[in-house]
């Protein structure tokens, strides 16, 4: 098997912040958005196994989002793992989700089991906590941890960097959660990086 770093993946789509590409039932990727694409991109496809993201924890990860998009029934609606997000070496971080598609969809895209998302997140560093408090109503520690879970860290890392039990952390992000009419950790971090500023 040949393997392909997901740096080496993303560059040969000129580093754009979004790439939409197909996944078929037998895990193979291809592109869907070809007509901006060079012929020799347009030609890329390979196996979602062959795309490596040098850490054992974003290739885990990365597994579990695609596995559960290849079987994933709408008949038997199961609870969806939430997109991952990589950094690669400039610095950026890259979300990776995926969306199985409905029976209509799939014969309308050549038969593709889902489509894969790729796209840059922007880093709101300077995203204040008056903004977020302004925005949702959030007190100073839901606006901190908020701020934190939207910079990339997880719920255990923002409680311990914070100093804050990982209880705690959990009644803050239910109280968030309300707040911004969300449900999920990604809808809120997607949610919050939308924010005009």
């Amino acid at each position: 098997m040949n393997l392909l770093s997901f740096t080496r993946w993303f560059a040969l789509f000129d580093g754009r912040t979004v790439n939409i590409l197909l996944l078929d039932s037998d895990g193979n990727i291809s592109a869907i958005d070809s007509s901006e694409q060079e012929p020799e991109q347009r030609k890329l496809t390979l196996h979602w196994r062959e795309l490596q993201f040098g850490d054992v924890l974003h290739n885990k990860m990365f597994e579990r989002l695609i596995l559960a998009s290849l079987r994933y029934s709408f008949e038997n609606v199961r609870p969806f793992p939430p997109p991952i997000t990589v950094p690669i070496p400039d610095g950026r971080r890259i979300c990776i989700d995926v969306m199985p598609l409905p029976e209509e969809f799939k014969l309308a895209l050549g038969h593709a089991h889902a489509l894969l998302n790729f796209r840059e997140l922007e880093t709101y560093r300077s995203l204040t906590h008056d903004r977020l408090r302004e925005h949702f109503g959030l007190t100073p520690s839901e606006a901190t941890l908020a701020k934190a879970l939207t910079e990339g860290e997880s719920l255990k890392e923002a409680s311990s960097r914070l100093e804050i039990s990982i209880w705690t952390a959990r009644s803050h992000l239910r109280s968030i959660f309300q707040k911004t009419d969300t449900h999920r950790q990604a809808e809120l971090v997607s949610l919050i990086t939308h924010i005009d500023h």
